[in-house]
């Protein structure tokens, strides 16, 4: 389970790997938050895809949903 909650802290929860995480975004001035949900989930599945561990797809998902706050509407973070 993952649940995004904008500048609020985000928990992701995995029992097959028994892992309950949380982590709080930094604190930017949002430029567009649409999407960036969607950013957070996409690097998380892509983190997974790569077999990293579950700290390092909250910790990528956080980065890429708050970069994608950063950008203009329609443009993607890099990854």
């Amino acid at each position: 389970v993952l649940v995004s909650r904008g500048g609020k802290r985000s928990w992701l929860v995995n029992m097959e790997e028994k892992v309950e995480l949380h982590a709080t975004p930094p604190r930017v001035k949002p430029r567009n938050t649409v999407g960036a949900g969607d950013a957070l989930l996409a690097a998380v599945a892509n983190q997974i895809t790569l077999g990293k561990p579950p700290t390092d797809w909250l910790r990528c998902g956080i980065e890429t949903g708050t970069a994608a706050t950063q950008l203009q509407a329609g443009k993607l973070p890099k990854s």
